[in-house]
């Protein structure tokens, strides 16, 4: 679970035309449970548009904080200076084929297909390297290829530095009949011309969804039912 310092502390992100704001030294100064819900409350007004940031909880597949049971083509190491949430992201550097995997017990999503999202970062560190070839898998059946829900990331815009990725079910490549209530593997691969650094963190399954604003700025508004944890990204 995130830890209470993580909740109250958490990162309020607003990325607009390539303008980063942390938030984050307001909710310091003061009570930040009663800061934070009055900083989000009025970003929720954008452009005239009045934005509900609905209470909807998250099921954590892993927060990427530790390496072990992480296998990879290449070593795969703790980074704990440059991640998005927690205390490290998980990293690999390497050519050819760079991958990450990890089998778990049987995960309830308690999403369906319809509604549901595998969301996490994603950090490349020259996007020009990529040769392709790469794929995001989830699966039931506790190894890839089997009971199967993959997205290939040559659909998916990725520029250098970390990308925040939210992929639905329902835009899913599907192999067998993957059971949404028992997910137990995980693995993003990728083929490269020259070497890379590749890091992963925070892997969640929710289903809020994404919000197009004016001036083609996309909203995504997470916030937990059981503390005051809440993550606005506006992004071009």
């Amino acid at each position: 679970m995130r830890s209470i310092e993580h909740i109250f502390m958490s990162r309020i992100l607003i990325i607009n035309k390539g303008v980063c704001l942390n938030l984050l030294e307001t909710c310091k100064q003061t009570l930040k449970v009663f800061i934070c819900y009055f900083v989000i409350n009025m970003l929720s007004i954008v452009s005239g548009n009045v934005i509900s940031a609905a209470e909807l909880s998250y099921v954590p597949l892993d927060y990427c904080d530790g390496t072990y049971l992480w296998v990879g083509s290449h070593d795969i190491y703790l980074d704990t200076d440059n991640h998005m949430e927690g205390s490290g992201c998980i990293s690999s550097t390497g050519d050819d084929l760079v991958s990450f995997s990890k089998t778990y017990s049987p995960r309830n999503t308690y999403l369906t297909e319809e509604n549901g999202y595998l969301k996490f970062w994603f950090y490349i560190s020259d996007v020009s390297r990529y040769d392709n070839v790469g794929q995001i898998e989830i699966t039931s059946s506790g190894g890839f290829d089997v009971d199967e829900y993959s997205w290939n990331l040559n659909h998916i815009y990725l520029k250098d530095g970390w990308n925040y990725m939210s992929l639905s079910f329902a835009s899913a490549g599907k192999n067998g009949t993957p059971d949404l209530s028992a997910i137990n593997y995980f693995r993003v691969y990728g083929f490269y011309s020259d070497s890379v650094t590749v890091k992963i963190d925070d892997l969640i399954f929710d289903d809020i969804p994404e919000m197009l604003l004016p001036e083609n700025k996309l909203i995504v508004v997470i916030m937990q039912p059981a503390g005051v944890e809440q993550t606005l990204f506006t992004r071009i």
